[in-house]
């Protein structure tokens, strides 16, 4: 029991740091965003860096001479997206930061810690969709680690409810 509460504060505090980290990257994500907005504002297109003009498909012949409103839109698509995506990994590294929160205080087999395992899941489903659903990246590899970490989180709670019948037992 020792062990896992030394390893639940350690990755709690880790936790912590992946908290902080997605809300930094939040505002380098912001950021960005404001800096084209700014040079579409200021019709200063020909500014925008050459990385973004990439993923919006304009690099070499593919489309010629893009607009100011198409760059506008495919830009807001692309930062609102990393943006919501963004706030579902600060809501994945919150619950991971209670789970561990309440793994490091002794609490193993509690409902709580099967909800957190399963907004885990559900929060990590989501990260990974928004940007395949924006058409930016495909994997499934993420979708099957959140279906294993939800099957974890099933076995957990059918664990917990059996032994809450085998106390009930004299």
């Amino acid at each position: 029991m020792a062990r896992i509460k030394t390893v639940s504060a350690f990755l709690q505090l880790f936790s912590v740091f992946w908290v902080v980290f997605a809300i930094l990257m939040t505002v380098v994500v912001v950021a960005k965003g404001l800096q084209a907005s700014y040079f579409l504002l200021t019709d200063q297109v020909g500014v925008i860096p050459h990385a973004q003009v990439r993923f919006l498909g304009y690099e070499g012949n593919v489309l010629a001479a893009p607009t100011t409103e198409t760059i506008a839109a495919m830009l807001a698509l692309y930062y609102g997206g990393a943006l919501v995506s963004q706030a579902f990994a600060i809501l994945t590294a919150v619950r991971c930061e209670r789970l561990c929160s309440n793994l490091a205080k002794g609490e193993l087999f509690t409902e709580r810690n099967c909800r957190h395992l399963r907004q885990i899941a559900i929060f990590s489903i989501a990260w990974s969709a928004v940007p395949m659903l924006l058409g930016q990246s495909f994997t499934t590899t993420p979708f099957f680690y959140a279906g294993l970490i939800w099957f974890i989180s099933w076995v957990l709670d059918e664990a917990r409810k059996l032994n809450e019948e085998q106390a009930l037992v004299v």
